[in-house]
């Protein structure tokens, strides 16, 4: 069975961009998604199997609870999230919102190489594969 990757920006064309690259990669099939709203629906619709989710500020409360309502109705074991963020830096790192990290599997500043996303994506999605 093929495996389901949600995406979700709210700049379509990095959306696109990066459910190519895992579709390419993983021959999965990935989903788009551009509003917070949406995104909640199809979780539940699409049943994915992994959420990568690009956000302005991992600190913005409109994305800390965006979080914390998907983690409210799935597990980490339902659903890993692996969290792309602009203003992750070295700062907001040590001062990391407090429930941030139970909220998400991966935390991945941007800019990012691409090998940096693929390896995180293969981490939760294919365990036995980034271990060997």
């Amino acid at each position: 069975m093929m495996k389901k990757i949600l995406v979700f920006d709210q700049n379509q064309e990095v959306a696109d961009g990066l459910a190519m690259v895992l579709e390419s990669e993983f021959k999965c099939k990935a989903m788009r998604v551009h509003e917070r709203e949406d995104a909640l629906r199809l979780i539940e619709q699409f049943r994915p199997e992994l959420l990568v989710a690009a956000c302005a500020s991992a600190k913005s409360e409109i994305e800390l609870d965006w979080l914390r309502q998907i983690r409210r109705r799935w597990s980490k074991q339902e659903l890993p999230i692996i969290l792309i963020g602009t203003q992750i830096c070295k700062p907001f790192m040590e001062n990391i919102p407090q429930d941030l990290p139970e909220m998400i599997d991966t935390l991945l500043p941007r800019p990012f190489r691409p090998n940096e996303l693929l390896s995180a994506v293969e981490a939760k999605m294919f365990p036995s594969l980034a271990s060997a």
